[in-house]
């Protein structure tokens, strides 16, 4: 899934750049984040089942901070 992922922002990054728009890659600050980990911002696998793997609520929080970061 790591390697579907960085393929994917790697793909996002390039439209966005094309566009003049600056990408910001969450994956370095999400690393000791991960599901099972003991302050996880992933959602693990859920139900409903498209809810699986996408940031939870603390994992928004900082993925928009890091946005802020960057405007």
């Amino acid at each position: 899934m790591n390697e579907s992922a960085e393929k994917l922002d790697s793909v996002v990054k390039g439209r966005a750049e094309a566009m003049k728009f600056k990408f910001v890659n969450p994956t370095s600050p999400f690393e000791s984040h991960e599901v099972c980990s003991s302050s996880e911002w992933l959602n693990g696998q859920s139900n409903p089942l498209e809810e699986s793997y996408h940031p939870n609520v603390q994992g928004q929080e900082e993925f928009t901070k890091l946005v802020e970061g960057a405007i």
